[in-house]
């Protein structure tokens, strides 16, 4: 193990403490096993993030990993590193309650048009700036 157990083991109960979302059920007690469990799958999962940010590295020709790797690896991987982003994309999937934002079900499919209008924009803009960006190389 990378990370010793007991500070692994303290953010993971004060993470499930403020998540109550849409569980019934506050969940306060953890068994040595599930801790086991989600300290090796987190370990793993940081283990390969930046096992493939320094192939990323190594492949624009540097030896210093880099934040702007690891996002990239992040984007490749269709995970996203902005916070709000995921939140969105949550409420799209409708894993989260809106909590009485939405109020009926015409409001509901107004705020989910316009996140996918939002997302449209966003892939537009990005698709501008990479065009202009191979403009600029072969100019």
């Amino acid at each position: 193990m990378l990370i010793r157990k007991d500070p692994f083991s303290c953010i993971v109960h004060g993470l499930t403490a403020n998540i109550t979302h849409g569980i019934t059920k506050k969940v306060d007690r953890w068994t040595s096993d599930a801790i086991q469990a989600l300290q090796e799958a987190s370990e793993a999962y940081i283990a390969a993030i930046f096992e493939d940010s320094n192939l990323v590295c190594i492949h624009s020709k540097r030896v210093t990993v880099k934040p702007k790797d690891m996002q990239l690896i992040q984007r490749i991987r269709g995970e996203t590193s902005n916070l709000e982003e995921q939140e969105e994309e949550m409420k799209k999937q409708n894993l989260i309650k809106n909590t009485g934002k939405i109020k009926n079900k015409e409001q509901k499919e107004r705020e989910i048009n316009h996140q996918q209008e939002r997302e449209q924009e966003r892939k537009r803009r990005e698709q501008e700036m990479k065009s202009l960006r191979l403009s600029k190389k072969g100019g």
